[in-house]
């Protein structure tokens, strides 16, 4: 289903697959990505509404936690546990930002890292 839409702007394709959780069992496609959260080191980047804002944060995760906290799902019967909002990745590296002793390790590097935010979250609008 996805590859009918994978070659249009601003799509995504989020498959969980592995874990005991409802999670596991979900595909979820998006499109038409309206609002964009990027965490890279203490730096965060957003695009809401048009508008594109960069900061610094000493603490990215209670920054990420502010900028969605005017989003809550109604608790409605027989939906399932997602059903809205944003969906991305935290890669390894994010761990630092929950758990102070990471931050304090030596970064191994990696090619990738300057390519590859450690957070990125994205709320479609389909």
């Amino acid at each position: 289903m996805y590859s009918k839409i994978a070659d249009q702007k601003n799509n995504f394709l989020l498959e969980s697959v592995e874990g005991g959780e409802r999670w596991a069992q979900y595909s979820i496609i998006g499109f038409d990505c309206i609002d964009t959260i990027k965490v890279s080191g203490n730096t965060i980047e957003t695009s809401i509404a048009g508008v594109t804002n960069k900061f610094i944060s000493e603490n990215p995760l209670e920054a990420i936690e502010e900028l969605t906290a005017q989003y809550q799902a109604p608790d409605i019967e027989n939906l399932p546990r997602f059903h809205g909002g944003y969906v991305g990745f935290f890669a390894y590296e994010s761990s630092q930002y929950a758990e102070s002793k990471i931050a304090k390790l030596p970064s191994k590097g990696s090619k990738f890292n300057e390519h590859m935010p450690d957070i990125m979250l994205v709320k479609a609008e389909k």
